[in-house]
């Protein structure tokens, strides 16, 4: 199930996504599996967060759904923005453990091998969570894409489950980390952002995509959709919410 949230005030915009996600994090009695992204578009979100009503942040464990390989402290990294607009207002506060924060523990010095045991613990860590999301925020790029996963690109097209590593992302920096496609398509919900008008061939695209295929089988998309923009693989979700500050001129 689908929905289109059109709201040009972005404050506006900010509070109904974070209110989406907040729903969709109140479900069960368990643990809560919530996967977030980097970028300017979801700081607003994300800050908006930890003050909505009714979710269990004591059993909400928090994933990123990319990361760019560089140290936690970096001004590139996604940790670092999650930490700063989420991860630290819950936490001074005593509503979330630390222990609910499954971050890649990225060295300061470049080591395949470490870089490898960083990835690998977070996919076991989530595979012990039950190996899916519960919520996802993603924000689609100017090309369409979410995640690191970039149309044209292989990670679009890599089969493997879990996170990815790859070191030729086309948009720099280069060395990233990604949910796979798998991943991402295991989702329960996602909320998905497009935000300014540079996004509005992303959003168009979005808008534009063909329905799951149902001769290839529940939870697929067409291969020219999701190869041109990937952010065509929400669609497949079971629930998703596109939320965008752009009028439908």
């Amino acid at each position: 199930m689908g929905l289109l949230v059109r709201l040009p005030e972005r404050a506006a915009l900010d509070r109904a996504c974070a209110a989406w996600l907040a729903r969709r994090l109140q479900s069960g009695s368990g643990p809560v599996v919530f996967a977030a992204c980097g970028g300017r578009s979801v700081d607003g979100i994300l800050a908006a967060l930890p003050g909505q009503a009714g979710v269990p942040w004591e059993r909400v464990h928090i994933f990123l759904v990319d990361e760019r390989v560089v140290p936690a402290g970096d001004a590139a990294s996604n940790l670092r923005q999650l930490h700063a607009a989420l991860v630290a207002p819950l936490a001074s506060a005593g509503r979330l453990p630390a222990a609910n924060v499954h971050a890649f523990a990225f060295p300061e010095r470049p080591s395949i091998a470490a870089e490898a045991t960083a990835v690998a613990c977070c996919n076991r860590a989530l595979q012990a969570l039950g190996g899916r999301f519960d919520a996802v925020l993603l924000s689609a790029g100017e090309d369409g894409h979410v995640a690191a996963l970039f149309p044209g690109h292989r990670s679009i097209d890599d089969p493997s489950d879990g996170y990815i590593r790859f070191d030729d992302a086309p948009k720099p920096p280069a060395s990233r980390v990604s949910a796979s496609r798998a991943l991402l398509l295991r989702s329960r919900s996602a909320a998905l952002v497009f935000a300014g008008e540079s996004k509005r061939a992303a959003l168009a695209g979005f808008i534009a995509c063909g329905m799951p295929d149902p001769d290839a089988g529940t939870g697929q998309q067409p291969e020219t959709d999701r190869q041109a923009v990937p952010a065509c693989l929400v669609r497949a979700l079971p629930e998703w919410a596109a939320f965008t500050d752009l009028d439908d001129r």
